[in-house]
């Protein structure tokens, strides 16, 4: 309803749909009893797409909302998620998961929390972390790190190359693969801690 998200979608919306192919061609075809966990799902979209793939779902997100969505979304498309509320950094288990994935979340992560937030997604992980990163150079970031911060207050993060590989170097993750996506990157990392 507001014309600045109308705007921001039309200019995103190459990279609002690319960034779930993008994850899909990272995560392959294969997929079939894959266990993924998916950190921030929103209204489940892309956990939906997996779990109609074959593969095992858990998926997060903090707002109570945005998971109701997803449940209401998931029961539409007779699919089994697994959903668990509540902060990721609460999230705790003994069973690891093949894939760990976060598209569209390390904007909203601050610049303090985000070495930990990748540890944390390495930490759930015994093979792969797949995860999308807004260019800090775009154009479109100016936009919208004036749109975020001064108008909605909500601080909003973007990287580059080096900043991927030094979080990346301190969470043991070693990149695989990487999907240019306009304003952001997905990228597929491997976890070395676990070899």
């Amino acid at each position: 309803k507001d014309l600045i998200r109308r705007i921001s979608y039309f200019y995103n919306k190459k990279a609002i749909e690319g960034r779930l192919e993008a994850l899909l061609s990272l995560i392959g075809k294969d997929i079939e009893g894959k266990k993924i966990f998916e950190v921030g799902c929103g209204p489940g979209i892309y956990s939906i797409r997996l779990a109609q793939q074959g593969a095992i779902v858990t998926a997060n997100d903090y707002a109570q909302t945005m998971l109701d969505i997803a449940i209401a979304n998931a029961k539409a498309s007779n699919v089994n998620i697994h959903f668990v509320p509540g902060d990721f950094f609460d999230f705790h288990s003994n069973n690891k998961f093949d894939y760990v994935l976060a598209t569209g979340v390390m904007d909203y992560i601050h610049p303090s929390r985000s070495r930990a937030f990748l540890k944390h997604m390495a930490d759930l992980s015994n093979n792969f972390v797949i995860i999308s990163f807004p260019k800090k150079y775009a154009l479109h970031a100016v936009i919208r790190k004036l749109w975020l911060n001064l108008v909605k207050k909500i601080p909003v993060t973007f990287f580059n190359n080096q900043d991927i590989q030094a979080l990346a170097s301190a969470c043991s993750l070693e990149e695989m693969e990487r999907k240019d996506v306009g304003i952001l990157w997905v990228v597929k990392f491997r976890n070395i801690s676990k070899n």
